[in-house]
C-alpha cells in the first residue's frame, strides 16, 4: 500500500527535477512563481498533506509540466508511456493469442456441430414411417392428401 509520505517523496524528486529543468534553482522561488506557499509545498514533500489539484496545476505550470504526469508521479504511476514499438509489439502478440484462441473455437464448434448432425441423423433415418429428413411420407410435397379418409 502507498502512504502520503512515499508519495510525497515521489513528488520532491519529480518537482525538483523539473524545477532544474526550468532554470528554477530553490522552492522558494518555485514558491514565489507558483503562487504556492512555501509551507504547502514542504507539508507535500514530508507526506503531511495531499496536494489539492488546484495547487499542484500551479505548480505543474511553473516548471512547465502537465498536471497529469505531476499526479502520476504522486500516485506511483510512471508518467512515461511505453515506447511505441514496445505498445505495438504487445498488441500484435495479443491479437496472433486471440486469433489463436478464436481459431481453436470454431474448429471445437464445427466438430461439435457435426458430431450433433451424425448424432440427429441417426436417430431420424431409424424412426419408423418417417422419410429422409423426419417428415412424414404423406406431407411431403407432391404426396396425395388424406383429406378424403374420414
Amino acid at each position: 500500500m502507498t502512504t502520503r509520505t512515499d508519495g510525497g517523496e515521489r513528488l520532491k524528486r519529480a518537482v525538483h527535477a523539473a524545477r532544474e529543468l526550468a532554470g528554477i534553482p530553490s522552492d522558494l522561488q518555485l514558491s514565489m512563481k507558483s503562487g504556492v506557499h512555501y509551507d504547502t509545498l514542504m507539508n507535500w514533500y514530508s507526506g503531511r498533506t495531499t496536494p489539492r489539484p488546484a495547487e499542484l496545476m500551479k505548480v505543474a505550470e511553473a516548471i512547465d509540466l502537465r498536471l497529469v504526469d505531476l499526479m502520476d508521479v504522486y500516485e506511483g504511476r510512471d508518467p512515461r508511456p511505453p515506447a511505441l514499438e514496445e505498445a505495438l509489439a504487445e498488441l500484435v502478440a495479443e491479437l496472433r493469442v486471440v486469433t489463436h484462441e478464436m481459431r481453436l473455437s470454431r474448429v471445437l464448434q464445427e466438430e461439435a456441430t457435426a458430431a450433433i448432425l451424425r448424432a440427429l441423423g441417426a436417430t431420424t433415418a431409424s424412426a419408423p414411417g418417417r422419410g429422409p429428413a423426419g417428415t412424414h411420407p404423406q406431407s411431403a410435397p407432391g404426396a396425395p392428401s388424406d383429406s378424403g379418409r374420414r
